[in-house]
């Protein structure tokens, strides 16, 4: 018997039987058909950021408009924030570092439209995005003939995935909730 029952012991499930034991008293039981972070959880890039899928700034506005756009921003950084308090908060030693991210311009046609994006990203987020071009990506962090330029965004964190989702199975655990 529980009151709430998750199927999959990956970031969510966990995450949500930890806050459900933690703020509400919730009996919560995790079901995994494998081990703990089997999935992607566990066998990711090892980095958290800031992200609405392949949306980029502009696609938000167009499909959804500049006030819905900055709320969905909005969120997504809330979403960020939320991994770093649980690692901090929790004491999860995944290897977590500041790190900020890249999106580079793999073909020198992709280059205006990384600088677009920061001027936007700027503009009407007020985020401190920056276009780096091809000879700064190559100085600063990756020397090769296929960088033409990049887009940097500050917030992300480079992590150990499988690290993180031992983390929260152990904070689920030690705050009630059962990982079978």
């Amino acid at each position: 018997e529980t009151d709430v029952a998750i199927i999959g012991a990956g970031y969510t499930g966990l995450s949500c039987a930890y806050h459900l034991a933690r703020s509400y008293g919730t009996k919560a039981i995790v079901l995994e058909a494998n081990r703990v972070g089997w999935g992607c959880s566990g066998r990711n890039g090892g980095f958290s950021r800031m992200s609405l899928g392949r949306l980029n700034a502009s696609d938000m506005i167009e499909r959804w408009g500049r006030n819905m756009a900055k709320r969905a921003f909005g969120e997504a950084m809330s979403s960020l924030q939320a991994v770093r308090e649980l690692i901090r908060d929790g004491g999860i030693d995944c290897d977590a570092s500041e790190a900020g991210h890249l999106k580079i311009a793999h073909q020198p046609s992709r280059a205006p439209a990384l600088e677009r994006e920061a001027e936007l990203l700027r503009r009407e987020f007020e985020y401190p995005a920056e276009f780096l071009t091809a000879d700064e990506v190559q100085t600063q962090h990756i020397a090769g003939t296929q960088s033409h330029g990049a887009l940097r965004v500050p917030d992300a964190v480079a992590l150990h995935p499988l690290k993180l989702a031992f983390g929260l199975l152990r904070l689920a655990r030690e705050h009630g909730a059962t990982v079978h």
